[in-house]
């Protein structure tokens, strides 16, 4: 969709950019929910973010 990779880390930041871009508008919805796994120690959660951040930069560099 909108040439998006599946299964990037960042995939919802780059396909909500994406979207923007392309004239789409985002709402904030409170009352949806979901499940998903979440670091369960310290180590695993800085490995997390770090990840997050590299492929945060590769975004924001790929629109540049």
């Amino acid at each position: 969709m909108l040439g998006v990779e599946a299964e990037q880390p960042t995939e919802d930041i780059a396909i909500s950019w994406d979207m923007q871009v392309h004239g789409w508008q985002a709402y904030f919805a409170p009352h949806i929910r979901f499940f998903m796994d979440v670091p369960e120690t310290l180590p695993e959660l800085v490995k997390q973010r770090r990840r997050w951040d590299s492929c945060i930069i590769n975004e924001i560099d790929g629109c540049l």
